[in-house]
């Protein structure tokens, strides 16, 4: 069972991480909508969001599992250092 401050704490994480993915999708969009052109893909909003949501879902993932493994690190580490 959560402690009303483990699960404060989880909440603030989850609000840090929306915020984050929804920033940097916004960001990401724009660059794609105007950077796309250069590379010779037509100018269209479609084009920007297909391209953020690909960015989007894999730096998600990405950020997951370099979470999990600090987590990992920081657990050994409290092993030993009882």
């Amino acid at each position: 069972m959560l402690t009303g401050r483990q699960l404060m704490r989880k909440r603030i994480a989850l609000l840090e991480a929306v915020t984050n993915t929804a920033s940097g999708f916004v960001i990401s969009n724009l660059i794609a909508y105007f950077i796309l052109p250069y590379w010779g893909f037509h100018r269209s909003i479609t084009a920007s969001v297909e391209v953020t949501v690909i960015f989007t879902v894999v730096s998600v993932f990405r950020n997951f599992f370099i979470r999990m493994i600090f987590d990992r690190i920081n657990h050994k580490r409290s092993l030993y250092h009882v």
